[in-house]
């Protein structure tokens, strides 16, 4: 005992008493052994064990001792529990307090019972308004409990996400319960929890998934009205991207990552078709001036080409200006300086050409022979209109002076005044219109003699136009 791991001072204190009844009386010995000898041993353990008695007594007296500041310490953090009411903090502490008192149960004898009684009655009190607690957040969880037993298979999907995180949020703040009922009610919680918030998964991934597939058709669609947007088939491609529209709205909702992007992208191509659809006039001009301008270009590296050793022969020639004249009357360009501009470069390289290359003029529609007497019939239609400049007029008689103001008295009675006047201006201003177009189509003036009736034309033109004034 006195050399054992382990000594209980009681127990050893025990051994001590029967070892000093074995000093006195030994008792009967065998005859070879000597009483001195054992006297001697017996009394040794003795010492031994008793010096490691009074040792550990010394130690338990200490431990004893510090152990009062332990129960004193551990009484007050209960006490202020009670005090404060911290009935969750209580709940969570208590049972490691009572642990914490196990460990330093001990206390010297003048104190122990005091000290015991003081942590007896403010543990029990402790633990009386922490099981009112836990059985008050018992009731709590239980109804929070029936308010989701029924949400396990809502299809308000928001609405009840939203409803089940404010619940699991209340459970958080409520604190604990009874053990025994801890885990069966957080399981009866969390089943219909979990289990909405799995059907609204998958509810969201078929959802994105045809989604993505709305997707893909939009995509598609955008592509196609951006390959339609610049077309100039007015009537036609309106149709098709009216129907592009329609299948737009009926394809379905888009991820909401992509949505925007992919509406601003189609909606962009059917505003620019149909902006431009709007200003289709302003477009076809700008288009036929642009081509009005290619040609010129075509027929100015023409007229370059011909003093090369290699120039193109002279039907060859003739060929590309008789098809440049050709287009370019069949282009629709109006009256602008835009279009003077392209018809005066038009000119100079006919001009070039012609002085170079007369020959290559020869059964073109720009052929002086050709246009020769188109011109001079152009020019004395025009001079007819206009009556000839140094023409005096006849002196009229009587008679015809007479006739000629009871003629002009009936036309302003029956037409109510100068009627006829304006009606024959409209139809002159016409016919001048339709000769001068006429003129512009023979193309440009390539020759002494088809300058000489340019000159008339332009005076004829003069003289109608200072007339109308």
């Amino acid at each position: 005992m006195a050399t054992s791991d382990a000594l209980r001072p009681s127990a050893a204190r025990r051994e001590l008493h029967a070892v000093d009844e074995a000093l006195v009386d030994l008792g009967p010995l065998p005859g070879s052994e000597r009483r001195a000898s054992w006297a001697e041993r017996l009394s040794d353990a003795r010492d031994q064990l008793l010096r490691r008695v009074r040792q550990e007594e010394e130690t338990e007296e200490w431990r004893r001792w510090a152990n009062v500041a332990a129960q004193e310490e551990l009484i007050r953090r209960v006490e202020a529990l009670l005090e404060a009411n911290e009935l969750a903090e209580g709940t969570r502490q208590l049972g490691r307090l009572q642990e914490e008192w196990a460990a330093v149960a001990s206390a010297t004898p003048d104190k122990s019972q005091a000290l015991w009684e003081r942590v007896r009655t403010a543990g029990t009190a402790l633990r009386k308004r922490c099981d009112a607690y836990m059985a008050e957040n018992l009731e709590k969880k239980r109804a929070l409990c029936a308010q989701v037993a029924g949400l396990g298979e809502s299809t308000s999907w928001n609405e009840t996400a939203e409803l089940i995180k404010r619940v699991q949020a209340e459970w958080k703040q409520i604190g604990p319960v009874p053990g025994k009922h801890a885990q069966p009610l957080w399981q009866q919680f969390r089943e219909p929890c979990d289990r909405f918030f799995a059907r609204r998964k998958e509810h969201f991934e078929r959802v994105n998934g045809e989604r993505r597939e709305h997707a893909e058709k939009k995509t598609a669609l955008c592509e196609r009205a951006e390959s339609l947007a610049d077309s100039t088939d007015w009537e036609g491609t309106a149709a098709v991207m009216k129907q592009l529209q329609a299948e737009w709205k009926a394809s379905g909702p888009l991820p909401r990552a992509e949505g925007e992007a992919l509406w601003q992208r189609f909606r962009a191509a059917c505003d620019r078709f149909f902006d431009r659809r709007n200003r289709r006039g302003e477009i076809a001009r700008e288009t036929a001036v642009a081509r009005a301008q290619a040609i010129c270009d075509e027929l100015e590296a023409l007229a370059a080409s011909l003093d090369a050793e290699d120039a193109p022969r002279a039907d060859q020639v003739g060929q590309k200006l008789d098809e440049t004249w050709a287009e370019r009357l069949r282009l629709d360009l109006g009256v602008s300086d835009d279009v003077r501009a392209v018809d005066e470069r038009l000119r100079t390289a006919s001009e070039r050409i012609a002085a170079l290359r007369p020959e290559s003029l020869r059964g073109t529609r720009l052929d002086p022979e050709t246009t020769r007497k188109r011109r001079e019939k152009l020019c004395t239609r025009l001079e007819e209109l206009a009556g000839t400049p140094d023409e005096a007029p006849r002196q009229k008689s009587l008679q015809e002076m007479a006739l000629a103001l009871r003629e002009r008295l009936a036309a302003n009675t029956i037409a109510g005044g100068g009627g006829a006047t304006t009606n024959r201006r409209q139809d002159v201003a016409r016919e001048v219109e339709r000769i001068s177009a006429s003129w512009a189509h023979l193309g440009p003036v390539l020759d002494d003699h088809a300058r000489s009736l340019a000159t008339r034309f332009e005076q004829a033109r003069a003289r109608l136009s200072a007339g109308s004034r």
